[in-house]
């Protein structure tokens, strides 16, 4: 978000994000719900809480439109809303 302000020549006042998200622990104990199915140890939901504010009276409406192009282009929330393959190498060592 600071370098897409850079870019539109705003300057930050304040910029604070705050990430959160809720999760179900039995998911990460692979437990099952009653019905059988297996419980995701990822999380239910995530929510991204942006306090913006410019030094030049940047309007709310373009902060915000800033904020929602930055999150857009987010490496983090491309990748959590567009699922990518993991690849996992294990590399075992006799001991």
């Amino acid at each position: 978000m600071q370098t897409g302000a850079a870019v539109e020549g705003i300057e930050l006042r304040t910029l604070q994000i705050i990430a959160s998200s809720r999760s179900d622990t039995r998911g990460l104990l692979g437990m099952m719900n009653a019905d059988g199915k297996g419980i995701t140890a990822g999380p239910c939901d995530v929510q991204l809480h942006v306090r913006i504010s410019a030094a030049d009276g940047t309007s709310a409406q373009r902060l915000r439109a800033l904020v929602e192009r930055a999150n857009a282009c987010s490496p983090m929330s491309c990748a959590m809303q567009d699922p990518i393959a993991i690849e996992l190498h294990v590399e075992c060592e006799d001991t």
